[in-house]
């Protein structure tokens, strides 16, 4: 079951994983359990870098709104479709947390 991704979830980082920052902003990471590397691009570092704080997607996304000169919508879809794609690969999982 996919759970879905919201403006009020949580994205996890996986434990099992090994994460590199590399030259030029880029970055890489490494699955210990299947010993994939995967590479990001210098915003996609970024934005793992935001995850590694446990926020909010919608705290991410204002951070990264303050950084780049982009749309908010284009930047939230953007946001949601690399979380997807993480989640997809296995790096991720999302934690939706009812809000009170």
């Amino acid at each position: 079951m996919t759970t879905m991704i919201s403006a009020d979830s949580k994205v996890l980082l996986r434990d099992e994983l090994l994460f590199a920052d590399l030259d030029k902003d880029e970055a890489a990471i490494l699955s210990l359990k299947d010993g994939v590397y995967y590479g990001l691009n210098a915003v996609a570092a970024r934005v793992w870098h935001l995850l590694e704080e446990r926020k909010r997607v919608s705290e991410v996304r204002d951070l990264l709104l303050k950084e780049f000169c982009v749309e908010s919508d284009r930047l939230t879809l953007d946001l949601l479709e690399l979380i997807e794609q993480l989640a997809a690969l296995g790096l991720v999982e999302i934690s939706v947390e009812a809000t009170t």
